[in-house]
């Protein structure tokens, strides 16, 4: 861990991650992840020849982020590197309200064909202070719920909404530990943490580096293409940072246990890089 940092205590991750499962312990996410193996498929270019598909496929749950929303369904070639399925989406709050904007029919039919069962969203900040109590985007919130329950649609499609609320404000309250600083975490990282209290067996996690390139699916980032760990995928200084979520994911992993959380290709790359 890079000396600026101060790490919390395995004990300190654990009451948090109580704290969850005690809030969310009877909720319908709850009820679908408990005790089942989940794969986080993150958007970083490197998945892409990979031939992981079949083996993604294998994962009782398969987890996809933000902007893997457009690509849905995918097409037959993508489907060898990534997979078909798409049972949970991750969505920032930007996510949210950029889909709400947008035909709700071909909203409706991208999820019949990925098959999402869930979509999980969190508050938000106004000015990196975190956003307590409603979401940030209420509008957009209630739009893709009037979508998803409307009653002229198939029976089909059974995606629900779910709030990330309680795990997105106890992770950023940790990073912001670590850091002595207020840090927002990622969409990646809480997908992680989330589906962790919600009793996930285990979580395995692909195709995610934790910086500005790998946040979003095949997306060019403007002002080059050097990986900036305080930086978004339009080059612009955030509330994010790498540094701190992959020092915190360490501690969460000796935590909870290789076992629980498994990582491939790009990620471990880049812990070993940074830290």
């Amino acid at each position: 861990m890079k000396s600026s940092l101060k790490p919390v205590t395995a004990e300190t991750i654990l009451a948090a991650h109580r704290k969850v499962c005690d809030l969310r312990v009877t909720s319908k996410l709850s009820n679908y992840l408990r005790g089942k193996k989940v794969i986080i498929v993150g958007a970083d270019t490197s998945i892409l020849g990979s031939n992981m598909g079949n083996e993604i496929e294998k994962h009782d749950v398969i987890v996809r982020i933000n902007t893997a929303y457009n690509f849905v369904p995918f097409s037959v070639e993508w489907r060898k590197d990534i997979g078909r399925r798409t049972d949970i989406f991750y969505l920032a709050p930007s996510s949210m309200k950029w889909i709400a904007e947008k035909d709700m029919t071909q909203f409706y039919r991208r999820l019949l064909n990925s098959q999402c069962k869930f979509i999980c969203f969190q508050n938000g900040h106004n000015g990196a202070n975190y956003i307590q109590g409603d979401y940030v985007y209420p509008e957009a919130r209630d739009t893709l719920k009037t979508a998803l329950l409307s009653k002229s649609k198939p029976p089909a499609i059974k995606t629900q909404l779910s709030s990330s609320h309680d795990s997105c404000s106890s992770l950023c309250n940790l990073l912001s530990q670590i850091a002595g600083k207020t840090v927002l975490t990622r969409t990646g990282l809480l997908a992680i943490w989330d589906c962790l209290n919600h009793g996930a067996a285990s979580v395995t996690v692909t195709g995610m580096s934790f910086y500005h390139g790998g946040g979003h699916m095949f997306r060019t980032i403007e002002g080059g293409d050097k990986l900036d760990p305080l930086k978004d995928h339009l080059n612009h200084k955030s509330f994010h940072d790498s540094n701190v979520e992959i020092a915190l994911l360490k501690q969460m992993i000796t935590t909870f246990g290789k076992d629980r959380i498994i990582l491939k290709d790009k990620l471990a790359e880049v812990m070993e890089d940074q830290l």
